[in-house]
């Protein structure tokens, strides 16, 4: 979670500042909340000193609506610690308030992740234990004795074809359908048997 950075505008007076908090401490990015309490006002935000050169604003230029809330981010880049001042300026100068500002370092997080060795395998699964085959075990495959006969299926099958677009007519059809189941039953066969 974000620092914030509350600033009160038209509180009093037309254009009047006031910081709720003169000084921040973050370790990182924080909000400035713009907080307007009369008629519509643009404020003006610049970052000086240290803090100029370690953080940086969207815009510097801020309109903010008849009473209502604006948050300005500002995002803290390098270096750290960084130190410096928030200048807030309402009325076209007339108005002019500091808030102090320091960035220290991030306090060092460990973001790792530490995976018991239980995770390290599948869930419910002991290779050791487990007597059903796989998959690939339970298909099944063709001796190498009948390859060269699927071979000379897949030829034949293939010379059917051929004559069929050559020979134009029913017959022609029949014979391949033919040869085709016969190829169909002779592999089904091979495999099974």
């Amino acid at each position: 979670m974000s620092e914030t950075l509350s600033v009160h505008v038209s509180d009093d007076d037309l254009h009047a500042i006031s910081v709720e908090t003169p000084s921040l401490e973050t370790a990182g990015a924080f909000d400035i909340e713009l907080v307007n309490h009369g008629r519509a006002v643009h404020v003006h935000l610049n970052l000086i000193d240290g803090l100029g050169r370690a953080a940086t604003l969207e815009a510097t230029n801020h309109f903010v609506e008849t009473e209502s809330v604006r948050t300005v981010r500002v995002d803290v880049d390098s270096p750290f610690p960084a130190e410096g001042k928030v200048k807030i300026v309402t009325g076209y100068g007339a108005e002019t308030a500091y808030a102090g500002v320091t960035v220290r370092e991030p306090d060092s997080t460990d973001d790792s992740v530490v995976v018991g060795e239980t995770l390290a395998s599948p869930a419910g699964v002991d290779e050791a234990a487990s007597d059903d085959p796989s998959l690939a075990d339970s298909l099944p495959t063709p001796a190498a004795a009948t390859t060269p006969v699927l071979a000379l299926a897949g030829v034949a099958l293939l010379v059917a074809v051929l004559a069929a677009t050559l020979v134009d007519g029913m017959v022609a059809v029949v014979g391949v359908g033919v040869v085709l189941v016969g190829v169909v039953a002779a592999a089904a066969i091979l495999v099974r048997g």
